[in-house]
């Protein structure tokens, strides 16, 4: 599952279409935050082709302005905290985030915590609801199976 993965993102950069600009965000009780590469979310969307638009930076707290310059095209969430959250609409107006063209476009990638920071014998699985939500579904992408 992960070698079919990394073989359709090759195919991509062969082709040389664009990766998707990713914004990985944390929604705790204290706030959002975004997630640079030391995240394992960042890490696994970087095998499906994203580039962190966050860099290499740990959890920070959520900056309208900074969030908004970033453009990122996807942002990714886990389900759990996005349903906590309150759904889309709430994360859409967290400040930034309707700026950006994710949002302007609701293309939000959202899966289970343990799938997808797991890193486990699930992880092709992971990869490939992934690269299902960056790539083969436009608008909100919802994932809530474990």
């Amino acid at each position: 599952e992960l070698e079919e993965v990394k073989a359709k993102v090759a195919e991509r950069k062969a082709l040389e279409l664009p990766s998707p600009r990713l914004a990985c965000m944390l929604l705790t009780e204290r706030g959002a935050f975004v997630l640079g590469r030391a995240g394992a979310p960042v890490a696994l969307a970087e095998v499906c082709g994203a580039v962190s638009v966050f860099g290499d930076g740990t959890p920070s707290p959520l900056n309208a302005e900074a969030f908004s310059a970033a453009k990122p095209d996807v942002i990714l969430v886990y389900s759990g905290e996005l349903k906590r959250l309150g759904g889309l609409d709430k994360l859409l107006a967290l400040p930034g985030v309707s700026l950006t063209p994710a949002g302007q476009n609701k293309h939000i990638v959202a899966m289970d915590y343990e799938l997808l920071s797991g890193w486990g014998p699930r992880l092709g699985i992971a990869a490939q609801r992934l690269f299902h939500g960056f790539y083969e579904v436009d608008g909100p992408s919802v994932d809530e199976r474990p």
